[in-house]
C-alpha cells in the first residue's frame, strides 16, 4: 500500500549558498515491494520550478542511501541546484529520488562464493546477496511509479557511495541500460575477490555503449587503501579496450577519507557529466561547415549521438542555435548554411517565448542575401510570436525584444523606400 507524508526541511545555509528558497518540500512515499518482500521507503524532491515547468520533462537522479536526514541527500540536492540554473548549457533540471534501504549490506551486494567476503563481519552479521532483488525492485516497481507520477524523461542518473557504488557497478555489469549515468564514490569493488571487476573485464565493448561512469577513490589507510587496488584493476581493464560512446572518468583523490569522498567528488563528477550536454567545439563546427554532408546535417548527427547516450530526445536550445551555430556560419560568410540552421531552430521551437530572436537573426541573413522583403516579413512574424508570449515574459525583457524587432523592421522599411 502506498503511503504519503510531506516533510519540510529548512536548509537555510545551503539555500543561501545556492540562491534557492529555504523552504524545500520533499515527498515521502513507499512501495510494498513484492521483489523485496517488505515496504521500501523513498523520498522525492522536485525543483522549485517544477510546477511552472509542467510542459518540460525532468531528468531523474536516483540516490542510494537517500534518506533526507542524511548529509548525502542534502549534498546532492544542493550541488545539482546550481547547474539547474545553467539554462544556456541546456543542463536540465532534475528530480531527486532518495531510496532508503532496509538492509544495505544485503540489498547492495550480489551473491558471492568468496569465503573471505562471506566471513567478513558485516556480511556475516547482516547478510549479503540480494542485489538482483533490488534491481528488480528498481526496474519493475520504483521506476514505473516515478515515471507515472512525475513528468520525467527516460534519463536516469544513479549515485551511490561505498556499498551503494558496489551496487551500481553490479547494475552496470548486468543491466547497463537501467541507468544512463553512474556516479560511484569510494565503491567497494574488492567485494567477492574483485568479482565485479572481473565480470566487467569480460564484457564486450557494446555491452556498456552509451553509458557514463564516474568513479572516485580516496587515499586514507583504512577503507580507501583497501578498495583502491580493485579500482586500479578496473581502470586498467577499461584502458585495454576501444570503447565507443562509453565515457569513464576515474579520480584518485588525495587527503580524502571514506566519508569525505562524496563531498569532494560530487563537484568534479558533475563537471564531467555536464560535458554530455555541451555543444560542439569551434573545431567541430569548422569541420561541420566544411564537410560535404552539410552543416545542418552534421549538427543534427551530433545531437543524435547525444540523444543515444542521454536516453531522451536532446536538442540545442534557441540561444545555442543562434549564438553558437548561426553566428559561427555568419562569421564564415555562409549565408545559406546559417539560414538552414535558423529554419531548423524555428521548426524545433515554433512558438517559444524566445523564438522571436531567431526571426530577428533571420532578417539579417535575408538582408545579406538581398531578400529585403522576406527580411521584413521575418520581423513581422517575430513580432507576432513575441506578442503571443507577452504574458510569459518579464516586462523589461518583452519591451527590449519588442523594440529590437520594431527598430529592425523600420530600418528595413526605410531601406526599401530609398
Amino acid at each position: 500500500m502506498k503511503t504519503s507524508a510531506l516533510i519540510v526541511l529548512y536548509t537555510l545555509g545551503l539555500a543561501q549558498l545556492f540562491g534557492q528558497s529555504n523552504d524545500i518540500s520533499i515527498q515521502k512515499d513507499s512501495i510494498n515491494s513484492t521483489n523485496m518482500g517488505y515496504v521500501m521507503n523513498y523520498y522525492v524532491h522536485v525543483p522549485n520550478n517544477y510546477i511552472s515547468q509542467q510542459n518540460n520533462k525532468f531528468n531523474v537522479i536516483y540516490l542510494l542511501d537517500g534518506n533526507p536526514q542524511s548529509k548525502l541527500f542534502d549534498l546532492v540536492r544542493a550541488n545539482f541546484s546550481y547547474p539547474n540554473n545553467d539554462w544556456y548549457f541546456n543542463f536540465p533540471p532534475f528530480i531527486l529520488v532518495g531510496i532508503d534501504p532496509k538492509n544495505r549490506s544485503q540489498e547492495f551486494t550480489p551473491e558471492t562464493n568468496d569465503i573471505k567476503t562471506v566471513n567478513n563481519y558485516l556480511f556475516k552479521t547482516y547478510g549479503y546477496g540480494r542485489a538482483d532483488d533490488f534491481l528488480n525492485f528498481l526496474q519493475h516497481e520504483l521506476f514505473p511509479r516515478i515515471e507515472k507520477e512525475y513528468n520525467v524523461t527516460n534519463h536516469r542518473l544513479g549515485i551511490g557511495h561505498s556499498l551503494g557504488g558496489t551496487f551500481l557497478m553490479y547494475a552496470l555489469n548486468t543491466r547497463p541500460s537501467l541507468f544512463n549515468a553512474y556516479f560511484l564514490f569510494s565503491p567497494n569493488l574488492e567485494y567477492g575477490n574483485k568479482q565485479l571487476v572481473k565480470t566487467f573485464a569480460t564484457l564486450g565493448i557494446e555491452s556498456v555503449k552509451d553509458n557514463f561512469l564516474y568513479i572516485s577513490i580516496g587515499d586514507d589507510p583504512n577503507y580507501e587503501s583497501k578498495f583502491k587496488p580493485a579500482i586500479e584493476n578496473l581502470d586498467s581493464a577499461i584502458r585495454t579496450k576501444d570503447y565507443q560512446n562509453f565515457i569513464c572518468k576515474i579520480d584518485y583523490l588525495t587527503h580524502c577519507n571514506h566519508s569525505e569522498s562524496p563531498q569532494i567528488s560530487l563537484p568534479p563528477a558533475i563537471s564531467e557529466y555536464k560535458k554530455l550536454y555541451q555543444w560542439p567545439s569551434v573545431s567541430q563546427r569548422e569541420y561541420f561547415l566544411s564537410n560535404a554532408k552539410g552543416y545542418l546535417d552534421e549538427i543534427k548527427n551530433y545531437y543524435t549521438e547525444k540523444t543515444k547516450i542521454l536516453g531522451y530526445q536532446y536538442e540545442p536550445g534557441i540561444d545555442i542555435i543562434n549564438n553558437e551555430f548561426v553566428y559561427y556560419a555568419l562569421d564564415k560568410n555562409k549565408m545559406k548554411e546559417a539560414l538552414e540552421v535558423i529554419n531548423w531552430g524555428i521548426e524545433l521551437y515554433p512558438d517559444n517565448y524566445f523564438t522571436h530572436s531567431l526571426y530577428l537573426t533571420k532578417s539579417y541573413v535575408l538582408e545579406k542575401m538581398d531578400a529585403n522583403k522576406a527580411a521584413i516579413e521575418s520581423c513581422k512574424v517575430g513580432l507576432t510570436i513575441l506578442k503571443s508570449n507577452k504574458e510569459k515574459m518579464y516586462p523589461e525583457d518583452y519591451q527590449y525584444a519588442f523594440d529590437d524587432l520594431t527598430n529592425r523592421m523600420n530600418e528595413l522599411l526605410n531601406q526599401n523606400s530609398e
